[in-house]
């Protein structure tokens, strides 16, 4: 998976139409950029660019917070007034905006936003202004601070200008609507984005956002995105997705997302790296992601028991030792090429309940671990499991892929 040095162009600015930004449709750009910023209780003040505005001046507010040279945070007021026009400013419109707003202490910054441009003579004048006033700080925004903002935040044109964002663009979207709205890619995006895997530039949270998505979409098999990634970068990136497991189920736990399909990644990931790297190595890239040992030893429990649920019940598939009522019935027979790029056909599921587990001694175990009338399968966990059960993993992997 190529990870490029140079910034890759996100937004196609030729493509959004500042022209028809007037009123409303401005306001509402600057609504969302100043939402991407970060900004703090932020209000749109509708219905104000009239000429006759009683709001003295604005159309939005925000807060921002700021750090001062000895780390204190504080916060600083905005308020922010579109100028939707055809051509530049007038000076007069803006000298009066500037004007109005020093009558109000608590104003830290006034933007005066355009979809066309300024004057050089009003740029003079506000720079005199402005040393004789140091506060609020006036900043103007013309059409060209506009596109660069928006470049640095398409989340903004994923709002209100999709057309404007490159492929790239909307994997940033796609990436950061995931890690901090936990939420997925659809399957149409999904497809965009392996189309074209061979000429982004992937981040972490977006590797994870793909791979997650698969499993949100039931269909993991469908695109082997760990085949595409290094050997270092795949156990790099399972060190990460494991050490932002628990972040991302409160955070979807809070938001009232699902967080399974993110649980089923970091699982897959596991599994990838472990028929690549020794036990030992997985182990200390767990010791990487999750140092302290309590947590390490309860994330892992829970992970391991999923990863010991999925292969015993595809590994009983064309197993004659062991019979598993939620096998063969499943028709998830494609399990195994989720490590191997392999794609077969899936078969749809018409069973759903309780699972039977029938296992007979007798029989030989299909991967090849030496099983007589008085040992079971290693992989139908009774009690809690540990680390250990990942050497019992990596012997079924083996055999089976």
């Amino acid at each position: 998976m190529p990870r490029r040095t140079a910034k890759p162009e996100l937004v196609h600015t030729a493509d959004i139409p500042w022209q028809s930004l007037r009123s409303r449709e401005l306001e509402e750009c600057l609504y969302w950029l100043l939402h991407s910023m970060g900004a703090r209780d932020l209000e749109w003040r509708e219905g104000s660019d009239t000429g006759q505005s009683p709001d003295s001046g604005r159309d939005l507010t925000a807060v921002f917070f700021a750090t001062s040279p000895d780390s204190d945070m504080h916060a600083q007021r905005w308020w922010v007034e579109a100028k939707g026009r055809k051509n530049t400013v007038e000076p007069a419109v803006v000298k009066a905006t500037v004007n109005s707003v020093t009558a109000h202490g608590e104003v830290d910054v006034l933007v005066i936003a355009t979809n066309s441009a300024f004057s050089n003579p009003t740029r003079d004048w506000l720079r005199m202004w402005q040393a004789q006033h140091p506060r609020p700080l006036v900043k103007l925004w013309d059409k060209n601070s506009l596109e660069k903002l928006v470049s640095e935040h398409p989340d903004v044109c994923f709002r209100l200008f999709s057309k404007a964002l490159t492929t790239q663009g909307k994997l940033e979207v796609s990436a950061h609507r995931f890690r901090n709205h936990c939420l997925y890619v659809d399957s149409m995006l999904l497809t965009l984005y392996w189309n074209e895997r061979h000429n982004l530039h992937w981040t972490d949270w977006a590797l994870m956002a793909m791979l997650a998505s698969e499993f949100a979409s039931g269909n993991p098999e469908n695109r082997n995105w760990t085949a595409l990634i290094q050997s270092g970068d795949l156990a790099r990136l399972y060190r990460f997705g494991l050490g932002s497991l628990l972040y991302f189920c409160l955070r979807a736990e809070d938001i009232g997302s699902a967080s399974q399909p993110y649980t089923d990644a970091v699982c897959h990931l596991m599994l990838s790296v472990l028929r690549s790297m020794s036990v030992a190595e997985v182990k200390k890239h767990n010791s990487m992601a999750l140092k302290d040992s309590r947590v390490r030893q309860f994330v892992m429990a829970t992970l391991l028991r999923i990863v010991a649920g999925n292969l015993a019940k595809h590994c009983a598939e064309d197993c004659k030792r062991i019979t598993r009522s939620d096998s063969h019935q499943l028709g998830e027979r494609n399990y195994w090429s989720r490590f191997d790029g392999q794609r077969k056909e899936k078969t749809k599921d018409p069973y759903a309940g309780a699972i039977l587990i029938i296992e007979k001694k007798d029989e030989p175990c299909k991967v090849g671990f030496l099983l007589d009338s008085k040992s079971a399968c290693p992989l139908n966990i009774q009690n809690e499991v540990d680390d250990d059960f990942l050497n019992v993993a990596k012997a079924v992997l083996k055999a089976r892929t």
